[in-house]
């Protein structure tokens, strides 16, 4: 198994889309394989945004900074507990829609 996100997934999507050829899925079954396509591209972007952050940090990471940086770290907690919530309400047997109203009442609340 490929410890690469890119690669991982790839694979994921392959797998999702073997299972949607071979195994002509439906209903539930059907709607969690396209959430889970769906779910491996933000996956992805947010892995490729992590990357542009980080080149970002380096360069100006010589550079005294312009003010303290207060926002940014909380805004970074606010990110990885709506992601990880999010990704262990989808992992979960049964999501609870509360949970799920929980992360988007705080996209409304920060964005």
């Amino acid at each position: 198994m490929s410890t690469r996100p890119r690669e991982k997934a790839g694979s994921d999507a392959t797998l999702c889309l073997r299972l949607l050829a071979l195994r002509q899925p439906a209903g539930r079954d059907l709607r969690f394989i396209t959430t889970a396509l769906k779910i491996t591209t933000d996956l992805e972007r947010i892995g490729d945004r992590a990357v542009s952050i980080s080149e970002r940090a380096i360069e100006l990471g010589g550079e005294p900074p312009l003010k303290p940086y207060i926002d940014i770290p909380r805004m970074a907690d606010i990110s990885l507990g709506m992601l990880r919530s999010s990704l262990d309400a989808f992992g979960s047997a049964r999501i609870p829609s509360s949970r799920c109203r929980s992360v988007a009442a705080t996209t409304r609340s920060t964005g």
